[in-house]
């Protein structure tokens, strides 16, 4: 019993350390694009597997949830950002909360970059709107590594039978709603 008790100790102890962000670290990740149209809900769900420090891709304007419109109502863009700080939580069947995220503002090839004067966490959205996830890697705050390729297009969560690809944008959403 006393050796339980010291590795449980030993665990707990351990996950309280400090460590940098996920997003300072070079982790050993999954080499690929992930797209929520793959995914479920709930625990199935791709907000599930975000981390800080992943690249995604999110909609604004018009996107679906269960078949319905939401959204300001605006045409759809698809828009990409670094993910800071997760705040969601995850039933069998449905995801509820916020992702905060910076917004990229280039890419070229598979470096990402984020402007100096770009404000850190300005972007939110909710988990309906998560569109792709991208591992990647940041040397810094300002410039980062895709670890997989980033389509140029992506399907984009719309009510409609056949599917649309939008083109992945970068900068910040400046307009009604989240995002």
């Amino acid at each position: 019993m006393l050796m339980l008790g010291q590795l449980v100790y030993s665990l707990v102890s351990r996950s309280m350390q400090h460590s940098p962000p996920l997003y300072r670290r070079n982790p050993a990740v999954r080499a690929s694009v992930e797209l929520q149209s793959d995914c479920g809900r709930g625990v199935a769900h791709l907000s599930f597997r975000l981390e800080e420090g992943n690249v995604c891709v999110y909609q604004v304007g018009t996107w679906h949830v269960d078949w319905s419109e939401v959204g300001s109502g605006a045409p759809p863009r698809l828009l990409l950002v670094r993910v800071d700080c997760l705040q969601l939580n995850w039933t069998h069947d449905h995801e509820h909360g916020l992702i905060t995220a910076t917004a990229i503002n280039k890419v070229d090839g598979s470096e990402v970059r984020i402007d100096e004067d770009e404000p850190y966490g300005a972007v939110s959205f909710a988990p309906e709107q998560l569109v792709a996830r991208v591992p990647a890697t940041w040397a810094d705050d300002f410039v980062g590594t895709l670890l997989a390729p980033l389509p140029s297009r992506l399907p984009a969560s719309l009510a409609v039978e056949d599917e649309v690809l939008l083109p992945v944008q970068t900068g910040r959403f400046e307009g009604p709603g989240l995002g």
